[in-house]
């Protein structure tokens, strides 16, 4: 090839970089020009209360250009309308993910919706502390009782700041505690007052003579989540041992010792894998022929016959190892 030819085939080849960069930036403009075309189309529809046909232009928009911001922070905004809270959420994050600097005006909007995504079951559920107060107040025991047997979160619903005042929160738990004795045959309330009670000063026995009566009268899922806040109890109070013994009675009533493994692991300070069963228990299939016996000894919360060697009534039995011991000593 002469000195000739390769300058020729130089220039082709710089001639045809530059119309692809022409190309690229022509198409670059093309796509701004239009994602900014169809914000604004959104925006108007948004503004005149056109929800639906906001939502179908900003939509298009991000699969025109799945990297524009503010869409998802339109979109974020039509959800929280809807009350679609956890949808307003991810479209509040995705908004940030996808421009940094949307995220101080965005922030707020991402609160909010947090909040509501979590209390979503009580939104479900139609029940919250506005709906109980007024029933409590008025003793209206059995019809409390009717609306708690709904799969409702009573933690969460002991919990929730936006439906009562602090100063209706105040009442509540002056009324549970003074109602605890006329709740007996009540597990859901007695459960949910125990909460109140749990998370406010004082009248802690009668939170614990409530938990107690749930545990001795009640099977299932209301005895496991006694059982693990009677542990709470007793680990706020330092009565480390007593915590554990409760912790481990939520399991031996059926609760997966993952529910407790966190609270087992912060009292004992170990690792959670020290608390949750090895591989070869958790999994009914497979070969125990071939099972760790180091790993087996080093967990031995998780073997059913340690589980029901458990006795709650005698803690003189029972004795906390040194702090990261690796084992956890159950009474025999």
């Amino acid at each position: 090839m002469t000195h000739y030819e390769q300058m020729i085939r130089l220039l082709v080849l710089l001639l045809c970089g530059l119309i692809l960069v022409s190309c690229t930036q022509l198409r670059t403009e093309f796509y701004r020009n239009e994602t900014g075309y169809l914000y604004e189309v959104g925006c108007s529809h948004y503004k005149a209360g056109a929800y639906d046909a906001a939502k179908i232009v900003l939509q298009e928009l991000i699969t025109l250009d799945p990297d524009y911001g503010p869409a998802y922070a339109a979109l974020g905004n039509l959800a929280m309308i809807d009350e679609q809270y956890e949808q307003a959420y991810d479209y509040y994050q995705q908004a940030i993910d996808h421009d940094p600097e949307l995220e101080k005006d965005i922030l707020p909007f991402l609160l909010v919706s947090s909040m509501h995504k979590t209390r979503q079951p009580l939104t479900d559920s139609g029940v919250d502390l506005a709906v109980i107060y007024p029933l409590l107040m008025d003793e209206k025991i059995r019809e409390i009782e009717t609306l708690l047997e709904q799969d409702i979160p009573l933690e969460l619903l002991t919990k929730d700041s936006v439906s009562a005042t602090p100063g209706q929160l105040g009442e509540l738990r002056e009324k549970g505690a003074e109602l605890a004795p006329e709740m007996k045959g009540f597990p859901n309330l007695q459960l949910f007052t125990a909460y109140l009670l749990f998370y406010g000063q004082g009248n802690e026995s009668i939170a614990e003579e409530l938990l107690l009566a749930i545990t001795q009268t009640v099977q299932g899922s209301e005895k496991q989540e006694a059982s693990i806040l009677m542990g709470r109890m007793k680990e706020k109070q330092g009565n480390y041992v007593a915590a554990a013994k409760w912790y481990l009675a939520a399991v031996q009533a059926g609760s997966p010792i993952e529910d407790v493994a966190n609270h087992l692991a912060r009292i004992y300070q170990v690792d959670l894998q020290t608390i949750l069963p090895p591989k070869n228990e958790a999994d009914p299939e497979t070969d125990n022929s071939v099972a760790d016996e180091t790993a087996l000894k080093a967990s031995p919360v998780s073997a059913p016959e340690k589980r029901a060697a458990l006795s709650i009534d005698d803690e003189t039995e029972f004795t906390l190892p040194k702090p990261h011991a690796v084992l956890i000593t159950l009474p025999q």
